[in-house]
């Protein structure tokens, strides 16, 4: 709202000077007047113009924003009992739903590990998938299992060093040529309580 009224105060400010100008320049009184009316009519136009065209502008633009696809991606923790040892054993549950109408065509979800000072990205997805709107999905894999056995890191040898363990998440698509990236929640493991916790900025957790 702030172009319209910006543009408002230049104009009203045009007027003012066109409207001295007038009055001092002009020698015949009918004249001025007439002048006068026919400036202000011109500022009133543009003024009224100015807002017309920024409404359509503003439309334009929420519609456009209504028609971009929106991802939920989460990180959840499950403890599904192993039927050898009859333990509960920790699960990553990647959730991630289309909360939008509208459908992704090309999707590609990243899910980043971090530790270290070292980074590594786990395959979990196709890249470029389709999502159709209010799409549901879930993918699991076995935390320390599958870090170990496919990535070759122990998470219990990293956990002895109090270093931070993260993810990070964020997906990308492309909407109207662009691409988009969107950035979500970085997740810290806490190791005292065998579970993944949202990371906030600042903040010891």
């Amino acid at each position: 709202m702030k172009i319209p009224i910006i543009l408002t105060f230049l104009l009203l400010i045009i007027g003012i000077i066109a409207h001295l100008a007038i009055v001092k320049c002009s020698i015949v009184n009918n004249n001025q007047i007439s002048n006068v009316i026919q400036v202000w009519a011109c500022i009133a136009a543009f003024i009224s113009a100015t807002f017309v065209i920024y409404s359509y502008w503003i439309t334009n633009q929420s519609f456009y924003l209504s028609q971009k696809p929106r991802l939920k991606l989460a990180i959840v923790d499950t403890y599904p009992i192993d039927e050898k040892t009859k333990e509960k054993v920790h699960y990553t549950r990647i959730n991630y739903a289309n909360v939008s109408d509208n459908a992704f065509e090309d999707l590609t979800i990243k899910i980043n590990f971090i530790y270290n000072n070292t980074t590594f990205s786990l395959v979990l997805f196709d890249e470029k998938m389709y999502m159709a709107p209010r799409d549901v999905r879930d993918r699991y894999f076995s935390t320390k299992k599958d870090l170990k056995e496919k990535y070759a890191f122990s998470l219990e040898e990293a956990e002895k060093t109090g270093k931070e363990i993260l993810i990070t998440t964020e997906y990308e698509y492309t909407f109207c040529g662009k691409k988009e990236v969107v950035k979500m929640q970085k997740y810290i493991w806490e190791t005292n309580k065998q579970r993944w916790a949202i990371k906030y900025p600042n903040k010891n957790l």
